[in-house]
């Protein structure tokens, strides 16, 4: 199995375990995400992007394009 290797990016790996700061970390993530998808080695094969709707008069509802829209039923109730 081949593996992603990159000295580059092993870089960006050890410069994120010495940094807390939450904004470097998040801009190194982004940097590290970049470079392995233009190195085409990592390939998006699903969109979960969907469009739902519920009623003004329910809540507790909270969507998830990643399980079934019925995850959390049992929390949704009516407001009226």
């Amino acid at each position: 199995m081949q593996r992603f290797c990159d000295p580059a990016y092993d870089a960006l790996i050890a410069e994120m375990a010495g940094t807390a700061d939450l904004e470097e970390r998040g801009r190194l993530a982004r940097e590290m995400n970049d470079m392995l998808v233009q190195s085409y080695s990592i390939i998006p094969l699903i969109h979960r992007g969907g469009v739902s709707a519920h009623a003004n008069t329910l809540a507790g509802i909270r969507m998830s394009d990643w399980d079934s829209e019925l995850w959390n039923i049992m929390d949704w109730h009516r407001t009226e």
